[in-house]
């Protein structure tokens, strides 16, 4: 017989199977499965806690460095044999490069924008804001191409 339990997060009742008799499994590869589900399961726990405590970078020269620091350790990690503690590695690299892609992106947006200006300062011939905007434009674009 069924009986129910509320769910911890949403307080919604679910029916929970409870066996009267303990279930009995065979060593083989089912169990070995489940082993390294677990073992999968508590690395990548431990290793998002770990990833928790690290901040995401703040500039475009801290995303640059992080992005190719943490691609090289992605490479790596994928020329080794793929076992849980590795995935949880590459699942852990993972966090890091997204944050630095994304400061990435978002800096490229901007330089993508200052290029516009100096576009159209160049059409209307105004030095100035020629020589404004193409500063600015180099010294985030030297950041990128060093």
């Amino acid at each position: 017989m069924a009986q129910r339990r509320l769910c911890a997060t949403t307080q919604r009742q679910y029916p929970q199977v409870i066996p009267s008799r303990p279930t009995k499994f065979s060593k083989g590869p089912v169990v070995k499965t489940l082993i390294r589900t677990a073992a999968l399961a508590l690395t990548t726990i431990v290793a998002s806690h770990a990833f928790a405590e690290a901040p995401p970078p703040s500039n475009l020269a801290e995303a640059v460095k992080q992005f190719s620091e943490y691609n090289t350790r992605l490479d790596q990690a994928l020329a080794q044999e793929q076992t849980p503690e590795n995935m949880a590695q590459i699942h852990e690299l993972t966090y890091t490069l997204k944050a630095a892609l994304e400061k990435i992106v978002e800096e490229m947006d901007g330089l993508n924008d200052t290029l516009e200006e100096i576009h159209i300062a160049s059409e209307a011939e105004s030095a100035d804001e020629v020589s404004s905007y193409g500063a600015d434009y180099l010294k985030t674009a030297r950041t990128v191409i060093k």
